[in-house]
């Protein structure tokens, strides 16, 4: 081996460590950060996450579909952001990350997608296999730093935590479930056509879904 084949191995295995390093020191900033971030957070046990309306299903060229408005909501149930689409499929079901730190877990829709029906009734499950494809929901209620769940119009400092929180769920998302991190998804396959619903969460990292 001549010595620039040996020199590009070094920079190459230079950088790669240097990458690695670096990636591993800014997960572990940003997980330190959280358990600060939670402990700034309320004891809250109940508010509106997020309300969907499933419009209903069509099917055309061998192809079934499926439409409905999603909208983001705050403590006082006033939507700050709203989406209305189409997808492929015969039923809904959102996933949602999970941050847990000082004894608080936060729950972050991440993305809405369309399968197959699966039941009647929502099915509410954190071992279900689900397809990567869907709509990713976080910038609807991330910006500049900010998360605006659990209220739009709360203090800069409970979005700052929130926003932190979110962060190291989005980057959790491909490694197993810990203690620190979770997955979970909900299923809509046994909604009414029509009628709006709304999931509740709070702190303790509970989910459930009723009919307004």
């Amino acid at each position: 081996m001549n010595q620039k084949s040996e020199s590009a191995i070094t920079f190459i295995s230079t950088t790669l460590l240097a990458a690695f390093a670096y990636t591993l020191i800014f997960f572990l900033v940003k997980f330190l950060a959280c358990f600060s971030a939670a402990g700034k957070l309320p004891e809250i046990y109940n508010y509106p996450l997020i309300r969907i309306s499933i419009y209903g299903s069509s099917f055309e060229n061998s192809s079934s579909t499926i439409s409905a408005r999603i909208s983001f909501l705050d403590s006082d149930s006033s939507e700050f952001a709203v989406f209305e689409r189409s997808w492929n499929g015969l039923s809904l079901s959102m996933e949602f990350l999970t941050s847990s730190f000082c004894g608080k877990t936060v729950v972050f829709p991440y993305r809405i997608f369309a399968g197959v029906m699966e039941s009647e009734n929502f099915d509410f499950s954190k071992k279900q296999e689900i397809s990567r494809r869907g709509t990713k929901l976080f910038h609807y209620f991330n910006e500049n730093g900010q998360c605006l769940l659990y209220g739009s119009r709360n203090s800069v400092q409970i979005k700052k935590s929130l926003y932190t929180l979110a962060q190291f769920a989005l980057l959790s998302r491909m490694q197993p479930s810990s203690k620190f991190f979770d997955k979970r998804v909900l299923n809509f396959s046994g909604l009414k056509y029509g009628e709006n619903y709304t999931v509740y969460t709070g702190f303790d990292g509970e989910i459930h879904l009723s009919k307004d």
